[in-house]
Parts: C-alpha cells; structure tokens; sequence
C-alpha cells in the first residue's frame, strides 16, 4: 500500500550526509518511532484488540493528525462498550473490520520512522475499505443495528461524516439507500445527505477528466 514511501525517503537520506540526514526526514514531515516494536503489540493487531492503537501512539505518537488515538482508538472503544447490543451480523462485522485495520495499520507501526498525514489519509482510506468489505454495505446490518451506528456515529456532524465517508466504498448509488436505515439524527446532522453524494459524484467526474486530460496531453 505505503511500502514506496519509506524505500524512498530512505534512498533520498541516504545520498546525504550523515550531519544532514536528520534534515530531511525533519523536513520532509516524517518522524523517528520513539519506541520499539512489541510483540505483544503485534499481537494485540492479530486479535483485533483494542489496546493496540494505544500501543502504536507508544512507538509512533502524533501530536497533530493522530489517527490512533482520534479515530482508531476512539471508534474501536465505542464499539467495544456497546458490543452486545448488535445481532450476531453485527459482531462478526466489528470482529472482521477491526483485524482487517489493524492488519493495514501493522505496517505503519513496523516502520522506523513515518508521516503522520500519511497514516491518517491512509489509515481512513483503509479502514473505510475493510469496514466496506466485511459487510457495512449489507442493509440488513445497518437496519438490525441503527440504533447502536446512531449512537456511535450520531453524535456530531464530524462524527457522522466520518461513517458517510465508509459508505462511500460501497458505490454512490448503493451509499444513498443505505443511509436510509441510518435514523433521523443523521438527517438533522447532515441535512443535505443527496448532496453530500451528489458532490462526491462530481469529485470523482473531476479526477478521472483530469486524468484523461493527462493522458492526451
């Protein structure tokens, strides 16, 4: 996923001095991890354990765009206090998504030095694709459980655009009618749900003509 990025900036300090190697990774928005790598902490990722974003903030700390603890760590716990209240679906969904990002966010951790942007804008990405394909496009999960993704997610505008921002990995038209089963509390925090993926479409439309234009040119 990331793999190039490090192998990169590796080659690119290398070709420095050795006084002026600390420069570039300063400069280049990257940071030495500050702890070494657990095993322990290693398998708390393979359990899909909670514990384990406080873990990686222990090797990596950020103190702007801190994935970890702001969003790893955050949302992990709420669906860990309200585990029993979802249908087995439910479960098995929590279950699947959290080893599927914590797989993905391993890789950051066994880094020697990253970029906190970097895990953040990826890890997101990831984790809306791993909640994606464990089921989060199912209506059925979404309608037998709305009332704990209500909970969790319908507490602030931020905190509801952070699950519209998932459902977007199950296709536009696929995303706008499985809001329906997201209770009310969305519409009065996001109100203009239509356009939310209306701008969306058209963001997408923009991308891929700059890349044809990008081709001709």
């Amino acid at each position: 996923m990331h793999f190039w990025i490090p192998l990169v900036s590796l080659f690119l300090a290398g070709l420095l001095p050795e006084s002026q190697a600390w420069w570039f990774f300063e400069s280049s928005g990257r940071q030495e991890a500050e702890g070494p790598i657990s095993e322990t902490c290693i398998a708390k990722a393979s359990r899909g354990v909670c514990d384990f974003y406080p873990c990686f903030d222990q090797r990596h700390p950020c103190e702007d765009d801190n994935y970890a603890l702001t969003y790893g760590w955050r949302f992990c716990s709420q669906f860990e206090l309200h585990y029993t209240r979802l249908d087995d679906e439910g479960k098995r969904w929590v279950n699947a998504t959290r080893k599927c990002a914590m797989a993905a966010m391993l890789e950051f951790y066994n880094d020697d030095n990253v970029n906190c942007q970097d895990v953040e804008a990826e890890m997101i990405e990831a984790h809306g694709e791993c909640e994606a394909q464990n089921g989060l496009c199912s209506a059925s999960l979404l309608q037998n459980n709305n009332h704990v993704f209500e909970d969790i997610y319908g507490v602030n505008e931020r905190s509801a655009n952070r699950l519209l921002q998932s459902l977007k990995h199950c296709g536009r038209s696929q995303a706008r009618e499985l809001v329906q089963w997201l209770g009310t509390r969305f519409e009065t925090l996001i109100p203009n749900l239509r356009e939310f993926f209306q701008s969306w479409g058209d963001k997408i439309k923009e991308g891929v003509s700059g890349i044809i234009e990008n081709i001709r040119s």
